[in-house]
């Protein structure tokens, strides 16, 4: 059984640019997806504060509580995941 070393893996690095130049592209990739809406309860306000950040992969969105917003689908899966885990 070969062992991963650091060595082994490589040791590439990713530069400011190509992360930026990443994270520009999965925005826009984002921003095609089907939108779906979605409000964080006003009674979470207390364990969360008046808003909610998401992030995926270097993309964040800053969700305010107790607003209906229209975001996309794999952040509103995201944000489903967030209220279930406080809520239970």
């Amino acid at each position: 059984m070969a062992t991963n070393t650091t060595k082994s893996i490589g040791s590439k690095k990713v530069t400011d640019k190509e992360l930026s130049e990443q994270i520009a592209k999965l925005g826009a990739e984002f921003a095609k997806e089907k939108k779906r809406k979605v409000t964080i309860p006003k009674a979470l306000e207390k364990n969360i504060g008046q808003t909610l950040e998401v992030g995926i992969n270097g993309v964040f969105l800053v969700i305010p509580v107790g607003q209906q917003v229209e975001i996309p689908e794999t952040f509103a899966d995201h944000v489903q995941d967030v209220i279930n885990n406080i809520t239970t």
